[in-house]
């Protein structure tokens, strides 16, 4: 777990502002997505959907409405895709790719 995911979990925390587990949620997936990229895009791919689809199934039990959901999913797989493509091209390592996709998310639901 990285600096990042930690000071997202504390905002989320202390804030209770449930928009802020998102980009944790993401940099998580991220970074089983760069870690099974190594063995398989397929592994990378599915990894990264399942911990989306968990969360969506989370929000859907929180009675999160379809357009929120469809909103957090493109933002997702944008985040995700953007970030993975850094990685493959070696601009930036695991943590770093993971980071970005976290902000990526957290810019995505800010605007």
């Amino acid at each position: 777990m990285s600096v990042l995911s930690l000071c997202w979990l504390g905002a989320f925390v202390a804030t209770g502002d449930r928009r802020l587990f998102f980009p944790f949620t993401i940099q998580f997936a991220m970074q089983l997505a760069c870690f099974e990229l190594d063995r398989s895009m397929l592994r990378s791919a599915l990894g990264a959907v399942w911990i989306v689809s968990v969360f969506s199934v989370v929000r859907l039990m929180q009675s999160a409405s379809l357009i929120v959901l469809f909103v957090e999913l493109v933002v997702a797989a944008v985040a995700i895709a953007v970030s993975l493509a850094v990685y493959q091209r070696g601009w930036a390592n695991r943590m770093v790719a993971a980071g970005l996709a976290s902000l990526l998310a957290f810019a995505g639901l800010v605007f």
